[in-house]
């Protein structure tokens, strides 16, 4: 880890080694379990789902939607 990189040290601090947990797996993603490992699809449209309705949009939006969901002119 680079010491002068505020993003790895981020990283790194919220690792659950850094917190004296076992079992972390480095994948080095930026969004992922609390172990390391890759979210799956379903986890991430449920959330997204709360999201949305929090923010009084539905519940019908899925992540992809944001690709299209601006309008360009």
């Amino acid at each position: 880890m680079d010491s002068d990189d505020p993003a790895s040290a981020s990283r790194a601090a919220g690792r659950p080694e850094a917190q004296g947990r076992e079992a972390w797996q480095d994948n080095g993603l930026v969004f992922c379990r609390e172990d390391g490992t890759p979210l799956d699809r379903w986890t991430v449209r449920r959330e997204f789902q709360k999201i949305t309705k929090c923010a009084g949009l539905g519940e019908d939006w899925t992540p992809r939607e944001l690709r299209h969901s601006s309008d360009p002119s």
